[in-house]
């Protein structure tokens, strides 16, 4: 298959800057063997960490490295499914290039996952979704007729709001100054994450219990609080058209998909303002190398006198190590997905797990950082 190319033939999709433009650009789009390479370099340095772990015995330790590999190898055949979809549609003058375009929004799908989704554990369940999502995108394009213009525009259209926005959700990750102040003011006023949610439920006139909403009211709730927190400042300049989450129903099995990357963008913004580099060293401190049960760990790290005027509700401590954000990921563990399913589908209204769940403590690999020594090497 031929490569689809990017702009002026670079070996990645480079963007510049919301300001102060740099040396570098901030999001890197790999493509195709670059996106390849990332995904083996994650990988290689999440296999390494795993022996500054003490697993309980071999078996264990086998069940992370399946995970690992796990999610390799769904990179790896995700792009093989595009590249055999565009190849059976090469000849095609009206599918070819929506082929084309599916590609590079796999593409893009997969960037998300292996640079913003640092936590491995997660980014199983993550991948999962992002599996469902374009198999569904692939059975409607095998069923869509060349001569169907009416279809074939909806579905263009479609795809480009779609790719439109997962390159948004890139740009909300990291365009972190733009909430600074919302962030702040929800700590002063010591607003919990279950309290913003709900607040926001209300305004939408969405009543009952958030986990009861259907998915895109979920995604319409979150979505108003990245509106009021400013981080779209910067990103509605970039002629991007994202889903007006709430006026449009998600399609093509996407809602799974979006809620993770929503509701990371969402808890970025609520514990923006918090000391997360304290909070990451209290729960490694209480992890230490073995694993342990979640409450053990949780309860340890409420007790430290170094939390003290920091949020220590088992909500927050979870989701800060699970979901990360400046300080990246460090709670790691086979049910994590559970964790973050249970939060976010709930708005942080639904009790964890804390007995039983083992969970362990370990070092992230940095995936933007490696994108962009991939695009300059």
């Amino acid at each position: 298959m031929e490569p689809v190319a990017s702009p002026e033939a670079q070996p990645a999709l480079a963007l510049e800057p919301l300001s102060a433009p740099g040396p570098q650009p901030l999001v890197i789009f790999l493509e195709d063997e670059k996106l390849r390479l990332l995904a083996e370099m994650v990988r290689r340095h999440e296999t390494n960490n795993l022996h500054y772990l003490d697993f309980d015995s071999p078996g264990e330790l086998n069940q992370y490295i399946r995970i690992i590999n796990g999610n390799l190898a769904t990179v790896h055949t995700l792009l093989d499914e595009c590249k055999a979809v565009v190849a059976a549609h090469r000849n095609d003058a009206v599918l070819g290039p929506i082929a084309a375009s599916l590609l590079s929004y796999a593409e893009h799908c997969l960037n998300n996952a292996l640079q913003i989704i640092r936590n491995y554990t997660l980014r199983r369940d993550f991948l999962e979704s992002v599996e469902e999502h374009l198999e569904d995108l692939f059975k409607r394009l095998g069923e869509l007729s060349p001569w169907d213009a009416v279809a074939v525009a909806e579905f263009t259209q479609d795809l480009k709001q779609y790719d439109d926005t997962v390159v948004s959700f890139m740009w909300l990750n990291i365009n972190t100054a733009a909430s600074v102040a919302f962030s702040q003011h929800l700590r002063l006023l010591e607003i919990t994450f279950e309290d913003l949610v709900r607040s926001r439920q209300r305004k939408l006139g969405f009543t009952g219990r958030f986990e009861d909403l259907d998915i895109d009211q979920k995604l319409q709730v979150y979505y108003v609080i990245i509106e009021e927190s400013g981080r779209l400042k910067g990103v509605e300049n970039r002629s991007l058209q994202p889903l007006p989450f709430g006026s449009k129903k998600s399609k093509y099995k996407s809602g799974g998909m979006f809620l993770f990357n929503v509701g990371q963008i969402v808890w970025d913004i609520y514990q923006r303002d918090q000391p997360m580099e304290t909070v990451r060293d209290v729960v490694v401190s209480a992890a230490e190398k073995k694993g342990k049960k979640l409450g053990t760990i949780l309860g340890k790290a409420a007790a430290s006198a170094a939390l003290k005027g920091v949020t220590k509700s088992a909500i927050f401590i979870t989701a800060a190590g699970v979901v990360g954000g400046l300080v990246g990921a460090f709670i790691v563990g086979a049910a994590v997905g559970l964790l973050f399913g249970l939060i976010f589908r709930s708005g942080g209204q639904a009790p964890l797990p804390t007995d039983n769940m083992i969970v362990y403590v370990a070092e992230m690999p940095d995936g933007m950082a490696f994108a962009r020594r991939i695009a300059y090497s």
